[in-house]
């Protein structure tokens, strides 16, 4: 089954708000599905489609953690990850997993709309613009890297 892009924005929220808590509260990693009540949110969680996106995003974003946020540290020459909204952080790294690991039949530009989406539902009044701007440049970068090889 293919998740409609609506139900893919759903599944990246909870998996955002995951990776939120988990940076938060460490132990939150225990049992990824343990904080949220997916049904609630009209998923069904024995959906193996969104099962799969969900555990691909929280756990490919922590199992990729380090060289996620060297790439976040490179681009954010003037930010360092301390500094960073915690918000904006998860947004972030959950943005550079999906850009860097996931391969998805929609563009690559498709994954930064939606860390916008998130951005400006969860994080500060700019947000949103902080967000575009390492995820472009992110883009903009790997793109140049395809086109010189």
């Amino acid at each position: 089954m293919i998740l409609g892009m609506d139900l893919m924005h759903e599944v990246r929220v909870l998996a955002f708000q995951k990776i939120y808590s988990i940076d938060i509260n460490q132990s939150a990693m225990d049992d990824i599905f343990d904080i949220f009540n997916i049904e609630d949110k009209g998923l069904d969680i024995e959906n193996e489609s969104i099962k799969s996106f969900y555990s691909s995003l929280v756990n490919g974003t922590f199992n990729n953690l380090e060289y996620i946020d060297s790439l976040i540290r490179d681009i954010s020459l003037n930010w360092s990850l301390d500094r960073m909204d915690k918000v904006d952080l998860a947004i972030l790294r959950m943005g550079v997993y999906s850009l860097k690991f996931q391969n998805f039949e929609n563009s690559k530009r498709a994954v930064i709309d939606e860390a916008i989406l998130i951005a400006k539902k969860y994080g500060s009044r700019n947000s949103y613009k902080f967000i575009n701007g390492i995820l472009d440049a992110l883009l903009k970068n790997m793109e140049n890297c395809i086109e010189k090889k």
